[in-house]
């Protein structure tokens, strides 16, 4: 993901799309399947770093245990990396890289372990933490921003009374950060600007808000999302120019955008459910995924095209994250059976 966090809903299901407009042009380059790399495997998050260095993390199901699983695009081809030891049985949910010499992945056991890992170019840098007894099983996310500045985001407890698990890497070691309110997803304008995806307490439950991060405390920005309403990604250009994807309490997708002093709210026309995977297509607009539709938004236009799929099989897409310096992106995921068990890990592209 580089410097963007791939997103989903926290506390709240993303509902299937129902919209139907035009598809974006340029169909013979349009969003399509390349690679279903593993069987019985999901792919979960994706970095890419440039047009020939990308990197995939997920897991493979074998007898029900758990076989982690990264995957590196060479330009050609999506080769399977070799792990160390210490990460057998992990379930690998996150990545971001800074470069293809700094790239960090989380996930878990599934149980109380938590997996560090890092890639500094020729091999991997392994740590592991474990959660306080009684926390339901979680896998931090990782925001690479350089080899000095790497945050981890996570959480503490059971899901109903969580608290956040906050750490920041400095290049030599990792301090805990307080922060008000769980992190769910984060997008860098610079180490001394990060918004990320949060939840508040309302009334009657949560309503989705923001933190930003100042290079020296967390602060919470409030949001015109109220209760009901869902949360997806966000992305963050400048401190004057902050997008967010979510829900409104109506249940229509709907995008946000912040100039700096307010924001403004563009509902996505016949959604239903959040709009997630949040990213940047390199030419002024936003692509996003609502249910099986990638939606697109360019100045004040809406388009929309299917997820390419397989007859018989679902194709779930996990993670988005644009190539750098082009308008391509690429998206990963797994093909599902009709009782979502993953049948095959799958990745998918837009453009060249």
């Amino acid at each position: 993901m580089s410097n963007n966090f791939r997103v989903g809903a926290v506390g709240v299901a993303a509902g299937a799309v129902l919209l139907s407009l035009v598809a974006p042009a340029h169909a013979a380059t349009g969003w399509r399947i390349t690679a279903t790399p593993d069987k019985n495997s999901g792919l979960r998050d994706i970095a890419v770093t440039g047009p020939n260095d990308a990197w995939a993390v997920g897991y493979q199901s074998v007898k029900d245990d758990a076989v982690p699983v990264v995957r590196r695009w060479n330009g050609k081809v999506w080769n399977r990396v070799a792990l160390p030891a210490a990460v057998k049985g992990a379930y690998l949910e996150h990545v971001s890289a800074s470069s293809s010499t700094n790239v960090w992945v989380g996930g878990s056991d599934g149980h109380l372990k938590q997996f560090w890992m890092r890639w500094n170019g020729k091999n991997w840098k392994v740590v592991t933490g474990t959660l306080p007894k009684g926390s339901d099983p979680h896998s931090p996310d990782v925001l690479a921003l350089g080899a000095g500045d790497v945050w981890s985001f996570a959480q503490a407890g059971k899901w109903e009374t969580s608290v956040p698990d906050v750490r920041h890497f400095n290049g030599r070691s990792w301090s805990k950060v307080r922060v008000p309110g769980p992190i769910a997803g984060a997008s860098a304008v610079s180490g001394k600007s990060i918004w990320a995806t949060s939840w508040a307490k309302g009334k009657q439950g949560p309503k989705p808000t923001l933190l930003r991060w100042n290079g020296k405390t967390w602060a919470q920005r409030s949001l015109p999302l109220g209760e009901g309403s869902g949360i997806g990604g966000v992305l963050a250009f400048s401190d004057k120019n902050v997008w967010v994807s979510g829900m409104n309490p109506g249940a229509l997708g709907v995008l946000l955008h912040w100039n700096g002093k307010s924001w403004k709210t563009v509902v996505a026309p016949k959604t239903s459910g959040v709009l997630q995977n949040l990213v940047y297509d390199g030419n002024g607009g936003l692509w996003m995924r609502a249910g099986q539709r990638f939606l697109h938004y360019k100045s004040g236009k809406w388009s929309s095209a299917a997820v390419p799929g397989r007859p018989g099989v679902r194709t779930a897409i996990a993670g988005l994250a644009r190539v750098p310096k082009t308008t391509s992106v690429w998206g990963v995921g797994a093909l599902d059976d009709k009782d979502w068990i993953n049948t095959a890990s799958v990745v998918v592209k837009y453009g060249k």
